[in-house]
């Protein structure tokens, strides 16, 4: 199975891609279930120092577990605690250790905002994603769906 993320080829059995970390299994649109997320809850309580104390763990290793909880919680519906993880990401250094999460958290936090019916929130949080991402990929699902939504509440 490719990875839809970084194009690795894992086998076909797969959960998560063993280059870059995330589900290889598409999103049915399903919720995760409660112990999913309390998982994921309970791995990030136990991320010590949250970026500047002292780390049990790589940044990588911090960021691929608060943009999994995020995205959980975000499918979730419980955008608070989805925008919170983004936020704690987007106001990290990762941009030196781990872009792609980075920058992706900035279109998340224009989603969120969006959801929240907070437009100029979610457009201020689209650009910055665009202006980070720039022409890099340009066929990246994120980057094309930002440019459409910004497009869509400029016109309005």
């Amino acid at each position: 199975m490719k990875c839809p993320k970084c194009e690795t080829v894992n086998p076909a059995d797969s959960k998560f891609c063993r280059e870059c970390a995330p589900a290889l299994q598409p999103f049915t649109g399903r919720r995760p279930a409660p112990k999913a997320v309390e998982k994921l809850e309970k791995a990030e309580s136990l991320l010590l120092g949250n970026y500047g104390e002292s780390w049990n763990l790589t940044v990588l290793e911090n960021a691929l577990y608060l943009d999994a909880l995020a995205q959980a919680h975000y499918r979730s519906g419980k955008l608070g605690p989805a925008k919170a993880r983004y936020e704690k990401i987007a106001s990290t250094g990762l941009f030196r250790f781990e872009p792609d999460i980075w920058v992706k958290s900035f279109y998340w936090l224009g989603r969120i905002a969006e959801e929240q019916g907070k437009k100029d929130e979610a457009r201020g949080h689209y650009e910055k994603f665009l202006d980070l991402w720039k022409d890099a990929d340009p066929g990246l699902t994120e980057a094309e769906e930002a440019r459409r939504r910004l497009a869509g509440s400029q016109s309005r």
